[in-house]
């Protein structure tokens, strides 16, 4: 699930062939139902400017008859968190251990059809995909706290010591709340 919300510039054309401008602050939840839709927030984590991409591609998927305006100083007071249960994670390793077909039909970038032709095989089950994405998911502002407990849940089922980053994981919910 992504959620965003922030201000825009909402440019709206009326049927007399005038454009109206109007200052609006818009709110945007998007689930991410697919491995492509997932992806392509993952592939966001290391951009120097994820907050710009992400509020344009949640943008670009909202209604046709309305386009933004943003500035720079727009994006800068939008709030974005890509962010998913447990659950959501164990689906996607799921999804990956369970795929049938050929990787490169999919149109997914080369790591991940590296990561379906991987996956299931050696210690590579649900866990540890789910470890591998939350690893390299954990370091970005765009990602939520779901990330941290997927990972301590794919820990904690192979038997691996979870107690620093229980730690790590309720230090920042108690930052954040303060």
């Amino acid at each position: 699930m992504v959620t965003a919300s922030g201000p825009v510039t909402r440019v709206s054309e009326r049927s007399d062939a005038t454009v109206e401008k109007r200052p609006v602050t818009v709110s945007i939840e998007r689930r991410l139902e697919t491995l492509a839709e997932f992806v392509g927030f993952w592939k966001l984590r290391d951009y120097q400017r994820w907050k710009d991409a992400a509020v344009e591609t949640l943008l670009g998927n909202e209604d046709c008859e309305t386009s933004y305006e943003l500035t720079r100083s727009h994006i800068e007071d939008w709030d974005v968190v890509a962010d998913g249960r447990v659950e959501a994670f164990v689906g996607l390793g799921q999804l990956m251990v369970d795929y049938d077909g050929d990787p490169e039909d999919t149109g997914l970038p080369k790591t991940i059809i590296d990561r379906l032709y991987l996956a299931g095989e050696d210690d590579r089950g649900v866990d540890g995909i789910v470890i591998e994405f939350a690893q390299d998911l954990r370091s970005s502002d765009l990602w939520g706290t779901g990330v941290d407990l997927a990972y301590i849940n794919a820990k904690h089922a192979q038997h691996e010591a979870i107690e620093d980053d229980l730690e790590r994981v309720l230090e920042d919910l108690q930052e954040g709340s303060a």
